[in-house]
């Protein structure tokens, strides 16, 4: 399969960023300079593959390329995102007692066993297996996966409901809000990962090294569990998640859960 390019290093400016968001489809923006009456560089759902200095950063696909004007002349506004995307906006189907139905508990629909002693705990590892083989088998997971989180660690089981396979990952990180999901594209083809956070290495990043105009952490407070008791730490978040520059592309760390990278001024 023939897969464009995108090379960002010489569209460093400020209308290029890389955004990423824990369980969340990383995107690429950028524009390009067009005649008036040019034909779109890249059609809709193109695959395309985006690096930095000859590393990838993102695999994915197009998801807009507009034309506009701006106030230095015609333009393409391109969006790609990675392969994340097309889980939301699919439906999560079980095998289990429950396929078919459109409302039930998430044990049931996935045909998981969720124990005799507790029956309403669920492994986490299991459930998030479940809904990414779906996922591959109605195509939108195309590549792919590793686990590495802890075997034992559970949750309550969760009612389902027309839910898409993101949403549904995304209600297992609200109950264990340390996991980390990323592409790792230093492979022949891309694979995704979610890791426990306290598995990952932790990670430096360098300003003026990177080539970052700014590097913000956000506090997530609303991503930890409810607990009983009180006193002013109750529901403070202690550690957040990030990513770094790696020959991988950007490989997750501990640092934040939410990166947006423009590059500085000048490349």
């Amino acid at each position: 399969m023939d897969i464009k390019t995108v090379e960002l290093t010489g569209l460093a400016s400020q209308s290029c960023s890389w955004q990423w968001r824990n369980f969340t489809a990383a995107q690429v923006s950028f524009q390009l300079g067009r005649e008036m009456m040019d034909a779109a560089p890249f059609s809709y759902k193109e695959r395309v593959r985006v690096a930095w200095d000859g590393v990838t950063v993102l695999d994915g696909t197009v998801r807009k390329c507009d034309a506009a004007l701006s106030a230095s002349g015609y333009v393409w506004q391109v969006e790609i995102c990675d392969h994340w995307k097309p889980m939301e906006g699919t439906t999560f189907f079980g095998s289990g007692i429950g396929a078919g139905r459109i409302a039930f508990s998430f044990a049931a629909f996935s045909g998981l066993s969720s124990g005799a002693s507790v029956k309403r705990r669920i492994k986490i590892a299991a459930a998030l297996r479940t809904v990414l083989d779906n996922a591959r088998k109605h195509g939108a997971l195309v590549t792919d996966y590793v686990l590495d989180v802890d075997d034992s660690a559970w949750i309550w089981d969760t009612d389902v409901a027309c839910d898409k396979h993101a949403s549904l990952l995304r209600k297992f990180l609200s109950s264990r809000p340390g996991m980390v999901a990323w592409f790792d594209y230093s492979g022949a083809s891309p694979v995704l990962h979610i890791a426990d956070g306290d598995r990952l290495d932790p990670v430096t990043l360098d300003r003026i090294a990177h080539r970052l105009s700014k590097i913000q952490l956000t506090e997530r407070v609303d991503l930890v569990p409810p607990r009983g008791g009180g006193g002013d730490d109750a529901g403070q978040v202690r550690h957040v998640h990030g990513c770094s520059p790696s020959r991988g592309g950007l490989a997750p760390g501990r640092l934040h859960d939410r990166a947006t990278v423009r590059p500085a001024n000048g490349g």
